[in-house]
């Protein structure tokens, strides 16, 4: 098994679509933290009203507050609406959808004719990808804001890894779900569908509506994308680190047990 990790860690740091995927994440990292310090700047608020931009008294507001932020504030503004749930989701569903494009699938089965050891090598996969994602998005975050000459409130260098480690749990249970979409379509279609769904929180949505109707409680706060909005926070509580803990390894297994159960003989 570890020799496939191995050849997967080399084929994912020679693959195009790696560089792609942190390219676009940085961008948008930037693209957000340049809004967040723009907004913050109250000369440049005033420059957009004199330029006939219509600035209001809630914008102003705002750009206190995040003035007020400190490091992970900030960070979490970036990453509290699942975006880095869709990288993830996007970029493990294109990865191992190629191994059944490609046929590389195929001569695995031949060489080690098992799927247990082959959805378990891919499941560590998801993790490191995620965990590379996440270490890679939580420092340019950090990193972007003091480029831009603006200085929030430092966080210390153990908040900011222990934030790092929560926000990657549920991100690899999510890698895990997108796994698990690829070996059930042996596509990449419904692994991207299913993650725009679900890292927007639409599927959290979609679920309150049968339980709303039969006055049931709502299970949308056990998601994995409300558990980032809600629970992957700067300093949590013990709460709010053991419903991570939990939330991401019940899902983690959920889809590591159905990957096993989807993965045909035939395939391998």
């Amino acid at each position: 098994m570890f020799n496939l990790l191995r050849m997967d860690l080399r084929r994912l740091l020679r693959s195009r679509s790696f560089y792609i995927t942190l390219s676009v994440m940085a961008v948008m990292i930037v693209l957000v933290d340049l809004m967040a310090v723009s907004m913050s700047d109250p000369e440049f608020l005033d420059a957009m009203e004199a330029g006939g931009a219509e600035i209001s008294e809630y914008d102003r507001q705002e750009g206190e507050l995040i003035r007020s932020f400190s490091q992970l504030q900030l960070v979490n503004e970036c990453f509290s609406n699942g975006f880095l749930l869709l990288v993830t989701g996007i970029a493990v569903t294109v990865f191992v959808s190629q191994d059944f494009t490609s046929g590389f699938v195929k001569n695995i089965g031949a060489i080690q004719p098992s799927r247990k050891r082959y959805v378990l090598e891919k499941s560590l996969v998801a993790g490191l990808y995620s965990g590379i994602v996440t270490v890679l998005a939580v420092a340019l975050a950090v990193a972007s804001p003091l480029l831009m000459g603006f200085a929030p409130r430092p966080d210390t260098l153990l908040d900011i890894l222990q934030y790092t480690c929560f926000l990657w749990l549920p991100n690899w249970a999510f890698g895990l779900m997108a796994l698990f979409m690829v070996l059930l379509s042996r596509s990449n279609t419904l692994g991207i569908l299913m993650s725009l769904a679900s890292g927007l929180g639409l599927t959290a949505a979609v679920s309150q509506v049968l339980p709303y109707l039969l006055h049931l409680p709502y299970p949308s706060p056990y998601f994995l994308s409300s558990v980032v909005r809600e629970q992957c926070l700067p300093q949590p509580y013990p709460q709010q680190m053991q419903m991570v803990l939990f939330c991401s390894a019940g899902w983690g297994l959920v889809y590591l047990a159905a990957s096993l159960v989807v993965m045909e003989k035939r395939d391998i």
